[in-house]
């Protein structure tokens, strides 16, 4: 016999060895891997992704006021909100609201963390806080 058709001979009667369960598991535990590796490259990529949620409003004055604001009402530093872990996301628009028949100016400031949003809107002349709620985003 020829040392290749030994060599296929082994392999064919490796395969005949392995059964239905364990190639079952095989594909299983290669999945949870794969799973694993993919959830450890996201993690990873957003720790990188933690940084100043501020950045995109620093050459728009008004909003940075607003901001100022905001962070001052709630007792807190500025770069806490713009840096924060907890907080994913921050926004920042302009709007109007209709009280007796004539619109009001205002700043919608939203907060998104990873379990609730809160929202604030803030009078744009006076940069007072006129209403804010906070709800979940389950």
């Amino acid at each position: 016999m020829s040392p290749e058709f030994v060599q296929c001979a082994l392999i064919i009667s490796k395969e005949e060895l392995i059964s239905q369960k364990s190639r079952w598991y095989i594909a299983f535990f290669r999945r949870i891997y794969m799973k694993l590796t993919l959830i450890a490259l996201m993690l990873t990529l957003s720790t990188f992704a933690s940084a100043n949620h501020c950045s995109e409003y620093q050459d728009r004055p008004e909003y940075m006021n607003a901001l100022s604001a905001l962070s001052v009402r709630q007792m807190r530093p500025l770069y806490e909100i713009c840096e924060s872990e907890r907080i994913m996301d921050v926004e920042v628009a302009p709007s109007q609201v209709i009280r007796n028949g004539e619109a009001v100016p205002q700043m919608v400031i939203y907060l998104h963390y990873s379990e609730y949003s809160c929202k604030y809107l803030l009078d744009r002349k006076e940069l007072t806080l006129t209403e804010s709620r906070c709800f979940s985003t389950f």
